[in-house]
């Protein structure tokens, strides 16, 4: 019978060990396949997306050549000149023919040359004898003079040509080049040579092809197709849209022209790599099944080789134990054996409540250091990387930036305490960290009760390809927080830097940026160079920007008079410069909240109610104003609301720094006294523990506590130097009835131990 259940055992453990090791491979060969496959897919889009993007920048650059050409003949005198005075035998007379010949000799891809004047409504056509009129080059002129639509043009293309259309420098013509498709053609042909593979067609923004690899189809309209509307977005991505295209199921690439709006498209069959893929999986299914037949082999054998002495130890010990034990003692020894399991899973369960609490302090951790290098408290930026990677945070060594995200609720009733709030927060937060660690390395972390920072790098020092993903990902958060929870998310992004020092900079210039959130709609993207250019750099904008200055330097001496002086100054000045109502309302509101950060903020320190919040929201009432007079006469309001509330907090101000002074003459008599405390002094005034701290720490800059052990270490320090008494009485007489927590403490804020001070001090 024990040879049959050691039979059993056997036989159990190894088919046991045999679907334990086919499950093994099944899953490694899913996992290798996926892999494999999204190497392949991810391949080909990169290469495919590449190749197009460098296709599209070697046309777009020979278009811009043949743009600078017609743009300099548009400012030719002797053009503008025959334009204004079609005079008999105007070409001998300004030489116009001879020049626009000659531009077109210079250049092979213009075909024709066509002057159009508003004047004489009529054409000169330099390449033909024909200088008919056209309904089409009409309405291209009409398009270019009145409605400021020029450049390179939408056209039907019927006839294999690209049109450019340019206003002369006096507006009363027109230049019309006609360019040969020939230039998107060879580009084509270029493409096809590298990708070996698929169909190449260049699209306007009508759905006109304008080229394509195969020339039947130039002028064709496919504005009508399924996936024109995804190949004309502006929106463009990596990931290939799957659709049907000339008969075969196709993968369409794109990319769109930031200078011509026309879309470069791809289409690869899918046939051409699902086949590469089909032999990738046989390769592993092979592969697979080699490796399960070894290991079934090996494991049979480990166990035949290794069950008979296992079962005969086994058997001899329980033999010995029945035999010399009773079977009290034998239960007494299972126990044991329970008490032995109880224990190791104790210190199993112990070693992860041990990493949960480094996982804890881990965050804390990155925090305090990310924070301390962002607001410029921390240098050692070598020492800043690698402490991150400490806490699992990595980093690319170079290109970085900082952007800032403001979560607010739509519904005012709703605080930033509330469950709700808190728990949309979270969620915004770690979609954020999802976000970012999708395509790169960078880190996010929660700052106040409603901001959220998050440092971002880059293995490529493209900036314009950087800017963009960060713009993504502030969008893709923004749609995310509207669609799901219907909160408000405003970012701003500062500048982008190499070198990880640019973090305090960029830093800085994101929260500079989130200043203009009063000026801008909510879920609005606000990037720092927006605005640092807006104004500095205008110099007709000076005076108003010196007035604007001069309102927040000197508001908290006005009277409601100088309020008036200086709006109606500031009113004065912008009807003067000309300015737009757009213009005046950002000047208006930037006012605004530049007092409001200055002169209100502060006093919510002390009264903790948000009374800042209804003058930060007056973006409301200026941007209803249609007229520049309105805004003015809207803000002065605000601004005489606001100067009547901070004068009203003056006295409440006056009142809690005369308790600061209070205090610290309190603590100058009582610091020798043990017993001195928080608690003690607000006791002495009457007042709350937390009222007394909140005010202390907003008129000093310190703790209570903090500043108690500064004034007992000061006096120390002065005993220790100028009296022979010991240490201990020292301790004693500053307020310490333990010498050795003096003596930690003194050491923590000197650096160095009493004896130690007062030897430095005798030494010198």
């Amino acid at each position: 019978m024990h040879s049959n259940n050691v039979s059993r055992l056997f036989w159990q453990t190894t088919i046991t060990n045999s679907i334990l090791f086919l499950i093994v491979i099944l899953v490694v060969s899913a996992i290798s396949f996926n892999t494999v496959t999204d190497i392949l897919y991810n391949e080909m889009n990169i290469a495919n997306k590449t190749i197009l993007d460098q296709t599209m920048q070697n046309v777009d650059s020979q278009l811009k050549n043949i743009d600078t050409y017609i743009s300099e003949l548009a400012k030719n005198r002797d053009i503008n000149n025959y334009i204004l005075n079609p005079a008999p035998s105007p070409l001998d007379k300004y030489n116009t023919k001879e020049t626009i010949i000659d531009t077109i000799n210079k250049n092979g891809m213009i075909n024709d040359i066509i002057l159009y004047s508003d004047i004489t409504k009529d054409t000169l056509n330099y390449s033909s004898t024909s200088s008919t009129l056209t309904e089409s080059i009409s309405q291209f002129a009409k398009n270019a003079l009145y409605d400021n639509k020029h450049g390179w043009i939408d056209t039907k293309n019927s006839t294999g040509t690209l049109t450019l259309v340019k206003p002369l420098y006096n507006k009363k013509g027109v230049i019309i080049a006609k360019v040969s498709e020939t230039i998107l053609y060879e580009a084509i042909s270029k493409y096809r040579k590298e990708s070996k593979n698929g169909t190449f067609f260049v699209v306007n923004q009508s759905g006109i092809i304008l080229s394509h690899s195969d020339k039947a189809y130039i002028g064709t309209n496919i504005s009508s197709e399924e996936f024109t509307p995804h190949i004309l977005s502006t929106k463009q991505t990596l990931e290939p849209y799957e659709t049907t295209y000339l008969g075969q199921k196709s993968l369409m690439f794109s990319s769109r022209s930031g200078y011509t709006s026309w879309s470069y498209i791809s289409s690869i069959p899918v046939s051409l790599f699902t086949n590469e893929i089909n032999r990738g999986k046989i390769h592993i299914y092979i592969l697979s099944a080699l490796i399960f037949l070894i290991s079934v082999t090996l494991a049979y054998l480990l166990v035949k080789t290794m069950y008979k002495p296992v079962d005969k130890f086994v058997h001899s010990v329980a033999s010995s134990v029945m035999k010399n034990t009773s079977s009290d003692v034998a239960k007494n020894n299972f126990g044991t054996l329970n008490d032995l399991e109880k224990t190791l899973s104790d210190l199993i369960d112990e070693q992860r409540v041990l990493q949960s609490e480094y996982q804890k302090s881990a965050k804390a951790l990155s925090w305090n250091v990310i924070m301390n290098m962002l607001l410029g408290f921390d240098t050692d930026y070598d020492k800043f990387i690698s402490t991150l990677e400490t806490t699992s945070i990595s980093l690319y060594p170079r290109n970085f930036v900082v952007i800032m995200l403001d979560v607010s609720s739509t519904d005012e009733t709703k605080s930033y305490k509330s469950d709700e709030f808190v728990l949309v927060f979270n969620m915004l937060h770690q979609k954020l960290e999802n976000l970012i660690n999708q395509e790169t390395k960078g880190c996010s972390l929660a700052v106040g009760d409603h901001s959220i920072f998050a440092i971002i790098s880059f293995e490529n020092n493209s900036e314009p390809e950087n800017v963009s993903y960060v713009i993504s990902i502030a969008n893709d958060l923004i749609e995310f927080s509207k669609k799901h929870f219907g909160y408000t998310v405003c970012a701003s992004i500062g500048r982008f830097y190499e070198e990880v020092s640019g973090l305090h900079k960029s830093y800085n210039e994101a929260v500079c940026a989130m200043k203009y959130k009063t000026i801008n709609q909510n879920n609005s993207i606000l990037m720092i160079d927006n605005y640092l250019t807006s104004y500095e750099e205008n110099e007709n904008l000076q005076n108003i920007s010196d007035t604007v200055n001069t309102i927040v330097k000197e508001f908290k001496n006005f009277a409601e008079e100088d309020l008036k002086k200086y709006s109606d100054k500031l009113l004065e000045e912008i009807l003067s410069e000309k300015i737009s109502v757009d213009v005046c309302k950002q000047f208006v509101l930037q006012t605004i909240m530049l007092i409001v950060n200055q002169y209100i903020k502060p006093i919510e320190l002390y009264s903790h109610s948000p009374i800042s919040g209804k003058y930060l929201n007056s973006n409301q009432i200026i941007d209803s104003c249609t007229d520049i007079k309105t805004a003015i006469e809207n803000m002065q309001k605000i601004l005489l609301d606001i100067l009547n509330t901070f004068k009203q907090s003056q006295s409440i101000t006056y009142s809690q720094n005369t308790l600061v002074s209070q205090v610290i003459d309190y603590i100058n008599k009582n610091y020798m006294n043990p017993n001195t405390s928080l608690n003690a002094a607000a006791e002495a005034f009457e007042v709350s523990d937390s009222h007394l701290s909140r005010v202390f720490k907003a008129s000093t800059g310190k703790r209570f506590m903090e500043y108690l052990i500064y004034k007992r270490i000061e006096k120390a320090k002065e005993l220790l130097t100028s009296s022979q008494h010991k240490v201990n009485d020292i301790s004693s007489l500053v307020g310490y009835d333990n010498q050795i927590s003096f003596m930690r403490i003194f050491k923590k804020y000197t650096g160095v131990t009493p004896s130690e001070y007062r030897s430095m001090y005798s030494d010198k």
